[in-house]
């Protein structure tokens, strides 16, 4: 059993991509998954219809439900809050060490719970709940 689990909420492609073809058919509400690179315009049926160019680039997020809910700080909210140097921010885990954890996050509260003190990950913290989305089990043909 292998799994390809990629870590960011959002891919990059062309707009005249086969990929989005799934996009012509489907309801309006996926058109706002998409935004358009060049105006960071979120796309609707219409402006996807009239930026289908060759060249056109687009960014398709897929976050999960419960990830949407952490884009909120007010009371009875999800509370993730990260203090962190966008200068310095980088993934450092590779295949071979996956459980390298990233640089650039001077503090992290999850549900109001500190799980990274001056850069410092706390060891034993563990007071949030997993952001899952489906699983797709893909077979050979």
């Amino acid at each position: 059993m292998t799994a390809e689990a990629y870590p960011y909420a959002a891919g990059m492609t062309e707009l005249a991509s086969p990929l989005l073809v799934r996009f012509v058919n489907g309801p309006d509400s996926m058109f706002a998954k998409l935004m358009l690179v060049s105006t960071g315009e979120r796309l609707t049926r219409a402006t996807f219809t009239a930026n289908r160019t060759p060249g056109a680039m687009v960014i398709l997020f897929f976050n999960t439900p419960e990830m949407e809910a952490l884009a909120v700080t007010s009371p009875l909210a999800d509370a993730d809050i990260t203090v962190f140097d966008p200068a310095r921010v980088a993934d450092r885990s590779t295949y071979q060490q996956p459980a390298l954890p990233s640089v650039g996050f001077r503090h992290v509260l999850v549900n109001g719970v500190p799980v990274v003190v001056d850069g410092a990950i706390q060891d034993g913290t563990y007071p949030g709940s997993a952001a899952r989305g489906p699983v797709r089990i893909v077979t050979p043909e």
